[in-house]
């Protein structure tokens, strides 16, 4: 109990791989950062387990991955046990998923009272389906966790009643049960808390922050994203909120999380952090203020997906006017490359019905019009699309074939990004390339081999962000910038693969010093585990 006479309430983050977290994975997490702020504004001693740090690199390198979940296990059981701890929740990532199960199974087997919550994207994803695969969890939350973490906290604290607590599944009488869906105002969002009373493991954390500016989306169609399920209806973030957000945090390099913020709002918003850097998604929409956004613009993340017509009005459902958004989109990229931002496009090869005429015109069309960088994955049918509904009732007609035990194999497929892609393990599903059904990861490392031959490699805004700080800025001349940023992802994927907890630890501190250049840096202490 905290001097307030309220509980504590654990968080723990984990989408550990083989040889730790992915270099984006070693970022501040502001989810449960985010979570934490509402415990403590509500009197609560919240306190966030991230294991995706510097430290899970050191330890899987020393003693290996197994010995790794059992310190982890032993580690949170002891913190439960020591400060009476009566709910404890975990955020659920593809990344880690079955070790993080493994986790929290052995916790509930040693403390069968505790009372375990599982929230995050694989919730968002998969929801009843993780019931059906484990039973480490009491119940899940789905969609915003701020809505439903307070009314958690009391229900273990204060005995208040399970259904009373809105976004939550669970189970009773044998039967999966959902309450009803509550969406937070982002007029007034508190701030996440990096603290080190709350927050132990930030000096085995990369210190660039994702600043919340919107959640939900105003298109709301695409065949292929969830996101609207998840989200719900679009809400915007006042942008004078993210300027006193941003401006206390210290930090030159911030990314802005929501799926695509409007021009003009990414305009405002650079108009009012004079000296700062952002990276955000966009669409491809019209009306850039391409010499004022650049000011501050770091990165833009464009999700092409395609550029055949078919594919992007009928299945992706992306557009109406497949002419208007090329032409926006090559717009975008030639502008901001010309004032400096680095470009990253996002595709989805193959989709269904994707052939290689198809596949030939986005690489000539991403030659000619050269973003720094393009990342590249199959279409996967997500559970609850529009796509993936339609392939369970006529796999033929949309051109996507599920495996009869798709559901759960999908919820346990990883893509362990510290691998070669030849590594991957073969998915659920056929996509049908070509008039034939293939897995569809061979079309794709395919297609990104020669867009790699053509100067553009597969690396994300995160990476643009990191590769920034590291050199303490980009050059302006894009084969620079991309060597760049290509030999900082290198050399990071390198030492984490290797466990060079030396080499990754030394790029770390160089970001964060770079970082906040002689402001105040966010507070730091050891692991807690």
């Amino acid at each position: 109990m905290n001097e307030n006479g309220k509980g504590c309430f654990p968080i723990v983050s984990y989408a550990v791989q083989s040889c730790g977290p992915v270099p984006s994975g070693l970022m501040l997490d502001n989810g449960p950062a985010l979570l934490a702020s509402y415990l403590l504004n509500d009197g609560y001693q919240p306190i966030i387990f991230d294991f995706n740090n510097l430290k899970a690199i050191e330890d899987i390198a020393k003693q290996g991955k197994e010995a790794f979940v059992k310190d982890s296990i032993d580690c949170l059981d002891d913190y439960y046990r020591s400060n009476d701890v009566k709910i404890a929740g975990t955020k659920l990532y593809a990344n880690g998923f079955v070790d993080n199960v493994k986790i929290h199974e052995e916790l509930k087997r040693r403390n069968p009272d505790l009372i375990l919550v599982a929230g995050g994207p694989h919730v968002d994803w998969f929801g009843e389906e993780i019931f059906n695969y484990t039973d480490a969890f009491d119940m899940m939350t789905y969609g915003d966790g701020d809505s439903a973490i307070i009314p958690l906290a009391e229900l273990a604290y204060d005995n208040s009643n399970i259904e009373d607590i809105p976004n939550l599944i669970y189970r009773k009488n044998g039967q999966t049960v959902r309450t009803k869906r509550k969406e937070i105002s982002m007029d007034n969002l508190p701030r996440p808390t990096y603290d080190e009373e709350y927050y132990p493991e930030l000096d085995g954390k990369i210190h660039i922050v994702p600043i919340e500016d919107s959640r939900g989306c105003s298109y709301g169609r695409c065949g292929f994203c969830v996101h609207t399920r998840i989200a719900g209806k679009r809400r915007v973030r006042p942008v004078e909120q993210l300027v006193s957000e941003i401006d206390d945090s210290g930090m030159k390099v911030s990314r802005l999380s929501g799926p695509s913020p409007m021009p003009e709002y990414i305009r405002e918003l650079i108009k009012q952090i004079p000296g700062r850097k952002i990276s955000a998604f966009t669409y491809s929409f019209p009306g850039f203020d391409y010499a004022e956004i650049s000011k501050g613009l770091l990165g833009a993340f464009i999700g092409l997906e395609s550029t055949d017509k078919h594919i992007l009005e009928n299945v992706l459902k992306k557009t109406d006017n497949t002419e208007q958004y090329l032409k926006n989109a090559n717009e975008m990229v030639r502008e901001f490359k010309k004032n400096g931002v680095a470009t990253i496009v996002a595709m989805m090869v193959p989709c269904p019905g994707e052939t290689q005429a198809t596949m030939e015109r986005s690489i000539e069309y991403l030659v000619d019009m050269q973003p720094d960088f393009v990342v590249t994955l199959p279409m996967g049918p997500i559970p609850g699309t529009s796509i993936a509904r339609r392939a369970k009732k006529d796999s033929g007609m949309m051109g996507v074939h599920l495996d009869h035990d798709f559901d759960q194999r999908w919820m346990l497929y990883e893509l362990d990004l510290l691998q070669m892609p030849k590594e991957w393990p073969v998915p659920p599903y056929t996509t049908k390339v070509n008039g034939e059904f293939v897995n569809p990861f061979l079309a794709t490392m395919k297609f990104t081999g020669e867009l790699v031959k053509n100067g553009m490699l597969p690396l994300s805004d995160e990476i643009v962000l990191m590769s920034y700080l590291y050199n303490n800025g980009l050059s302006l001349d894009q084969n620079e910038r991309r060597m760049q940023c290509n030999e900082f992802m290198a050399n990071s994927r390198n030492d984490i693969a290797t466990g060079n907890v030396a080499g990754i630890a030394a790029k770390l501190r160089t970001m964060n010093r770079n970082q906040f250049s002689g402001k105040k840096q966010l507070l730091m202490s050891s692991s807690a585990c």
